[in-house]
């Protein structure tokens, strides 16, 4: 049961500072169902209107059991289940910002990195509207079959369940191994150092994940095949078949979900700044049924945009 793995987490890891109004607020996570994981030992501090939920923990119900999730879920299955003789899909990511400090002296200055490792520079007067940049990517379905050294190494994370962690043991690979728990951060981390370990060619990837209506930023790892990175993401894709996010046969862990992924770097980095500083970033997204050769704009074409 969810609750179960949640307590391998230790509390003192825990932030305890939602409260219930914020848990329907937040994530439209209905009081009964609160109730009921309490009853099972979802750990909590307060009892009446000093009771408080942990964020993370909250964050990890709702992407089981909340309906905003069961939303996404229909969305990236639009996405992944295309089949390879679709060809290739062109969306538009528009980046969607703010001023974090309306009011503030001086003007605005802000900087996008864009898929294809370009980077915007925009300059607007304090208290006028930000700027929204966008760019077109294209998606291919086909990827190559793994090779059987790379079925191995996913094989070694058969057992590890895609799990929000606190920011404090996200990278914590120890962590990770011990409790067979991970997040996309810490599994690409625990994926690579395995993989190199094995002396198989293999990186880290920071990039997003193109799924409508907003597209997610996401960490995985990729692996050489033949000469072309392949996307690889094991744990992810175990907990997509699981909940019928991917269609089964045609979907397992050893699968390349690089028809949603766009690879920017191989490290998390921003992809908005506003006077040098990181902000809250929209990846607007939508699918363009023209061609972007017909459109006059240039896309990637592949997560590492060539």
């Amino acid at each position: 049961m969810l609750v179960e793995k949640l307590r391998r987490i230790p509390d003192a890891a825990r932030q305890f500072i939602v409260t219930p109004d914020e848990t329907w607020q937040l994530f439209r996570l209905a009081p009964a169902l609160l109730a009921e994981l309490r009853h099972h030992g979802l750990p909590t501090r307060g009892t009446g209107e000093s009771l408080r939920y942990d964020l993370t923990d909250l964050r990890n119900v709702a992407m089981r059991m909340g309906g905003s999730a069961r939303a996404a879920r229909r969305f990236w299955a639009a996405g992944m289940n295309r089949r390879s003789d679709e060809g290739s899909a062109s969306y538009e990511i528009q980046y969607k910002v703010g001023c974090p400090s309306p009011g503030h002296s001086g003007d605005c200055r802000y900087a996008f990195l864009l898929p294809d490792q370009q980077i915007l520079q925009r300059e607007v007067s304090a208290g006028d509207p930000a700027p929204a940049p966008a760019t077109r990517v294209v998606l291919r379905p086909d990827w190559p079959a793994l090779p059987d050294d790379a079925r191995e190494l996913m094989d070694s994370l058969s057992d590890i369940e895609f799990m929000r962690l606190p920011a404090s043991l996200r990278e914590d690979t120890d962590f990770i191994r011990q409790v067979r728990l991970g997040d996309c951060l810490g599994t690409t981390r625990y994926l690579v150092a395995e993989g190199r370990r094995r002396g198989l060619p293999i990186r880290s990837r920071y990039g997003v994940m193109v799924v409508l209506p907003y597209s997610n930023r996401h960490n995985w790892a990729e692996i050489s095949v033949d000469g072309r990175w392949v996307p690889i993401d094991p744990v992810m894709l175990r907990w997509m078949i699981e909940w019928g996010v991917v269609e089964s046969p045609a979907w397992d862990a050893y699968r390349s979900p690089g028809a949603i992924l766009v690879g920017i770097t191989e490290t998390k980095v921003p992809l908005a700044t506003h006077n040098g500083d990181e902000i809250v970033l929209g990846l607007a997204t939508r699918r363009i049924r023209e061609s972007p050769e017909a459109s006059g704009t240039t896309a990637a074409t592949g997560p590492d945009g060539h």
